[in-house]
């Protein structure tokens, strides 16, 4: 039977895996609330220490999303110096593809979309982009995906010792949830993946749930 297709926190475990074989020391320094574990981190690897955000997508497209700021910079784009993407290969759901880019590669094809956008007045349109190239005035600042500074096609799941109970990969010094942080952790996840499906920020959403007794 074939896996499943991989989700968010799949997606970024197997490049944490990654980045540990390559040699990093990987430490999670993602915080705040909505912000998913293993999204931002600091990577190590002799004399060079990196800020690295990972983004990850598991729809069929594989776009990605940064919030302008007003002032022409990007929420955690502009602080980093690294940008990890990570999706599930189409045609092979036990694989997924890591690359990694410059942040200022990741950060020209989104200047060039909202570029676009603002040329014709919808600079207010969320920017969704793929590092593969999509056609339309929309997708403007896709198709970066061969300046990437190295990609690999990896396994999905760990492979040593895979099973229901092994244990999963997690960066160094990543701190337990607490109740309250775990409680708001599931509203959270839900509004990111309804704001992935719709092509939104999660913070433009609103979830209205009721109780029927």
């Amino acid at each position: 039977m074939t896996k499943k297709t991989g989700n968010d926190a799949e997606l970024r475990n197997a490049a944490i895996r990654l980045l540990t074989e390559k040699g990093y020391t990987v430490r999670d320094i993602s915080s705040g609330s909505g912000v998913p574990k293993l999204s931002r981190l600091e990577i190590e690897c002799g004399r060079e220490k990196l800020t690295c955000a990972v983004k990850a997508s598991a729809t069929r497209h594989g776009r990605i999303s940064f919030t302008r700021n007003p002032d022409g910079t990007y929420k955690v784009l502009s602080d980093s110096d690294r940008v990890v993407y990570v999706r599930n290969v189409e045609d092979d759901a036990t694989k997924v593809l890591i690359a990694m880019f410059d942040a200022t590669t990741v950060k020209q094809a989104f200047e060039d979309n909202f570029n676009a956008l603002q040329g014709v007045g919808n600079e207010h349109l969320p920017m969704w982009l793929s590092p593969e190239l999509e056609t339309g005035k929309r997708f403007i600042g896709s198709g970066f995906q061969d300046k990437a500074l190295w990609t690999e096609i990896r396994p999905l799941a760990d492979q040593i010792g895979a099973s229901a109970t092994s244990k999963q990969p997690t960066a160094s010094s990543t701190p337990a949830a607490s109740k309250d942080e775990t409680a708001m952790g599931i509203m959270d996840r839900i509004k990111t993946r309804l704001a992935d499906h719709m092509g939104v920020r999660p913070d433009q959403l609103e979830i209205d749930i009721r109780v029927k007794l």
